[in-house]
């Protein structure tokens, strides 16, 4: 028992330490998605869900 006790321990304090890098106002998150990268995400979203129906059938 006190195993899963260090481990849940050891599993909270990074969590807690990637959420304080994640608050940090240094934090770096990426360059945002371009409407091109949102439209191509959505013809192979529709793409896969077509070839999901169509392989059923």
């Amino acid at each position: 028992m006190s195993q899963k006790s260090d481990r849940e321990k050891k599993v909270y304090k990074e969590i807690e330490g990637k959420v304080k890098m994640l608050d940090d106002d240094s934090y770096d998150f990426g360059p945002s998605m371009n409407k091109l990268e949102v439209c191509l995400i959505i013809v192979i979203a529709v793409i896969s869900v077509l070839g999901l129906i169509w392989g059923g059938i």
